[in-house]
């Protein structure tokens, strides 16, 4: 089997790799691969960007977030005054006290509406979604991700 002749414009036989080592177009060259850093190299790092929530702000974050189940907004009011010097823990803490205080409003007028037959039908959702939110608050904040509850009213930023 006989080929059209290179002239320097592709591989030499139709089985090489163009960039390969016998590639005329290297023109007796390695093709150029930029090496990779050792993981312990000046500027690499695996350890959080600078202004990250460390461990201990996420965890302190997720046990706001998770608090609102047990202590409703006392949990994540004492956290948002302890919060002063740390903005992750603060915002999380100003989500989750959003949250627990939407969460109470939402009991009284559904308490309102039991009077009236109608809110027996709103105790397992609302139960519900104070009992999922939370939960996924605290997954969302252990996790360093910003999470912002849906259907919230927003009292403290």
């Amino acid at each position: 089997m006989s080929y059209p002749p290179n002239h320097g414009h592709g591989p030499s036989s139709p089985h090489q790799q163009p960039g390969s080592p016998g590639d005329p177009r290297n023109h007796g060259h390695q093709p150029y691969m930029a090496p990779i850093p050792p993981l312990n190299a000046p500027g690499w790092s695996a350890a959080p960007q600078a202004g990250a929530a460390d461990s201990s702000e996420r965890n302190t974050a997720m046990l706001i977030h998770l608090s609102i189940i047990p202590f409703g907004f006392i949990g994540p009011l004492i956290g948002y005054l302890i919060s002063d010097h740390k903005p992750y823990l603060r915002a999380q803490s100003a989500e989750a006290l959003n949250m627990a205080i939407t969460l109470l409003i939402a009991a009284v007028v559904v308490a309102i509406l039991c009077l009236v037959l109608i809110g027996f039908l709103l105790v397992p959702v609302l139960g519900l979604w104070g009992l999922v939110m939370p939960i996924i608050g605290g997954v969302n904040a252990s996790q360093a991700k910003p999470y912002r509850y849906p259907l919230v009213l927003r009292f403290v930023s």
